[in-house]
């Protein structure tokens, strides 16, 4: 991570083991818990109606620390995940919707100091604005976008602990557009389930998109 851009510079290599242990996530505050699950949300959004209605119906369990529960959505979300990566490894084409939230996330994260907005808050807040994006075009029903949109909230993701520098953020593109050659990949969400992958959006329309964000967000600390 630079002061420029997130994940500018770096390597792949694919681990061995993965090794995940529920019981740690005892000793995690609330907000780092959200923060896991901005990236639970979206590879619920990419794989289906199963893990999403989960997440739906065990938010409270979840932030009790159910053992049980967390067991289930780890591994659950890691399996899809593993999924993908294994089938696509090198990102050539269907690992590319795991970017949901991250286009828009990575760039949140480098304005906001890489301090004051987790990971997961940020790719649950980039997610958000993928959805207000696809519902402005019309390929995201509004059921689904008030499912998607009242799970954020529920799972206390639809905050900002200060305003949103929406054309900061959409200006600090050009760092990821010259990494990815010119070219930038969104995943918009068509529905809980169903994602579609546009190439490159214009400015108007992303800032259409955090305009509608910041009518849904909490603004503070």
């Amino acid at each position: 991570n630079t002061s420029y851009a997130k994940n500018l510079i770096g390597a792949f290599h694919q681990p061995r083991l993965v090794l995940t242990d529920p019981l740690i996530l005892q000793s995690l505050g609330d907000r780092d818990i959200a923060s896991g699950l901005g990236e639970a949300i979206k590879v619920a959004i990419i794989d289906g109606p199963d893990l999403f209605a989960f997440l739906e119906s065990r938010s409270e369990e979840i932030f009790l620390r159910d053992a049980t529960v967390l067991t289930h959505l780890i591994h659950r979300a890691s399996e899809i995940k593993l999924r993908l990566v294994e089938e696509d490894p090198y990102e050539i084409n269907l690992r590319r919707v795991l970017n949901l939230g991250h286009t828009l996330g990575h760039p949140l994260e480098t304005r906001f100091e890489y301090l004051h907005l987790r990971h997961g808050e940020a790719v649950a807040l980039g997610t958000a604005v993928a959805a207000c994006i696809a519902h402005r075009r019309g390929i995201l029903a509004t059921g689904d976008f008030q499912r998607i949109c009242a799970l954020l909230k529920k799972l206390r993701l639809l905050r900002a602990p200060r305003p949103i520098p929406a054309a900061d953020v959409v200006s600090d593109l050009r760092y990821v557009r010259i990494i990815r050659g010119g070219n930038l990949n969104f995943v918009l969400p068509t529905g809980i389930g169903r994602v579609e992958i546009v190439r490159d959006l214009p400015d108007e329309e992303l800032l259409g998109g955090f305009a509608e964000l910041d009518r849904l967000i909490e603004v503070g600390p």
